[in-house]
């Protein structure tokens, strides 16, 4: 099934709207702008809810070659991808002798013994991340330093591609975007969204049972919600004039 571009989201959202739907998203007039800033802000809400539950979509991989004599090592986004750098690496491993490197805190970091000698690397910790525009990454340091060459691949959580164009792609479901967005609109106007709400619990949790194999619950500010009745919370509802 072909993926669904951000204008087709937002097309279908003018006609559960019962509006004649933009042929383009540039140079949007006000309302087709508000229907864009709808859709951008439940593809950011639900793919926040997947970073913390650890959806399998938000994850990729890439890899990296360690290099004699070489303590330091910069990890991007594989191409199209970029790499949320606030977020925790998932697993760095091998496939060649299959095992996976350990994560070490700060505080095991320096009281390790073997920071200074060369061997076959068991750990690695994060030394820091960049946030530079378009490009962000984390640099990584194994310990014992590396003695040869070996592959290793890494799973990093991706940062959700902004919304900007017509093709840009949503890596959450369509129906997700589209009845979420379809909800802020009508409580941006005053108008009766409970319908709306409901579906749009209905198909995250949906969404959430696909990804997890239990039941848990979110929590919206100071209030927890039972997934099955979740309801928007005010600050994801609501735009501004």
């Amino acid at each position: 099934m072909a993926a669904t571009t951000f204008l087709q989201i937002v097309q279908r959202v003018f006609r559960r709207l019962n509006r004649q739907p933009p042929t383009t998203l540039s140079s949007p007039n006000n309302y087709t702008q508000m229907v864009m800033d709808a859709v951008i802000d439940t593809h950011e809400f639900v793919g926040e809810i997947a970073k913390k539950d650890q959806w399998d979509i938000v994850y990729g991989s890439n890899t990296f070659a360690s290099v004699s004599g070489t303590i330091a090592y910069t990890l991007k986004g594989a191409t199209g991808e970029a790499m949320d750098v606030g977020a925790p690496i998932r697993r760095i491993y091998e496939q060649t002798t299959p095992r996976d490197l350990a994560s070490a805190t700060k505080a095991d970091w320096f009281a390790r013994t073997q920071v200074d000698t060369n061997g076959t690397p068991e750990v690695y910790r994060v030394a820091s991340a960049s946030f530079l525009t378009g490009d962000p990454a984390i640099d990584i340091e194994l310990d014992p330093i590396p003695n040869a060459a070996i592959t290793y691949t890494y799973e990093y959580v991706k940062d959700f591609s902004a919304l900007t164009v017509n093709s840009s792609i949503s890596l959450i479901t369509p129906q997700l975007g589209i009845v979420g967005a379809t909800a802020q609109v009508l409580r941006h106007k005053g108008q009766d969204s409970t319908f709306e709400q409901q579906r749009f619990g209905d198909l995250l949790a949906i969404q959430r049972d696909k990804q997890q194999d239990t039941s848990v619950r979110l929590i919206y500010g100071d209030k927890p919600e039972g997934i099955r009745g979740i309801q928007l919370p005010g600050t994801f509802s609501r735009l501004e004039d």
